[in-house]
């Protein structure tokens, strides 16, 4: 499993914060999983001018890249103006609408005041479900109040960051899971279907030429007009309505 965390700002320090312990979380209780930390500002990311996303070259390709072949996000934003910054959405704009699909994404949120608690419900959210993500309902919103030097003192929020990396984890392996069994079944039923088409056909060619030679009376024994009903032919019942 490929887990990318992608900080979305390229200013100030509480978001890079709240990844580093998310990051750190991934690692001490989910070891086999492949972890990469993107900090876009750490990075030259262009701004999207309308190309395909692995038309762009340098830091530009190795984050659209990185994020396209992760199984899952987790994406840590800062809320500014009440709005998530521009060098979050730009990420949005370089990658194609279904970017997303058959990945979880999962979301964390910091910010000055507690007034921007829905910001990420109703500006992150839709652009993550347009884009076919499988988001995690539940996000973790932190405070300024929250941190202190680099380092986050609030409990709770420690006990929310871990709680979503498992969320992501176990609904990514779920997710996983699912698609592997529908694969499973679609291969056995495109391997059957021919067989099916043949027994069909063959009971079909069976049923006629047995009609037939009941209509023209080769088989006097099964003859209606001679016979009956009692003498059609026991495997097709339903030949009566037919032959009559």
């Amino acid at each position: 499993m490929k887990i990318v965390g992608l900080s979305g700002s390229s200013v100030g320090t509480k978001t890079r914060t709240a990844m580093d312990y998310t990051i750190k979380t991934v690692k001490k209780n989910y070891p086999d999983t492949e972890v990469t930390l993107i900090d876009l500002a750490e990075y030259d990311v262009q701004f999207s001018d309308g190309r395909d996303y692995w038309e762009y070259e340098g830091d530009t390709a190795y984050v659209a890249r990185t994020v396209m072949e992760a199984d899952a996000i987790i994406i840590g934003t800062p809320i500014f103006q009440a709005s998530i910054p521009a060098t979050l959405k730009n990420i949005f704009d370089l990658l194609p609408v279904n970017a997303f699909r058959d990945k979880v994404v999962s979301m964390l949120v910091t910010a000055g005041s507690p007034k921007h608690y829905l910001i990420a419900e109703q500006q992150l959210k839709p652009i993550l479900s347009y884009m076919k993500a499988q988001v995690v309902q539940a996000y973790v919103f932190i405070e300024e109040k929250d941190f202190y030097r680099k380092e986050i003192t609030n409990d709770d929020v420690i006990f929310r960051i871990e709680r979503l990396v498992e969320d992501t984890v176990i609904l990514t392996e779920t997710y996983t899971k699912i698609r592997e069994e529908k694969g499973s079944i679609r291969l056995l039923a495109e391997s059957i279907k021919p067989t099916v088409i043949i027994h069909g056909i063959g009971s079909l060619v069976t049923w006629f030429v047995w009609s037939t030679h009941l209509r023209q009376g080769a088989y006097p024994y099964f003859n209606p007009e001679k016979a009956g009903t009692k003498g059609l032919f026991p495997y097709h019942p339903f030949s009566v309505s037919f032959l009559k």
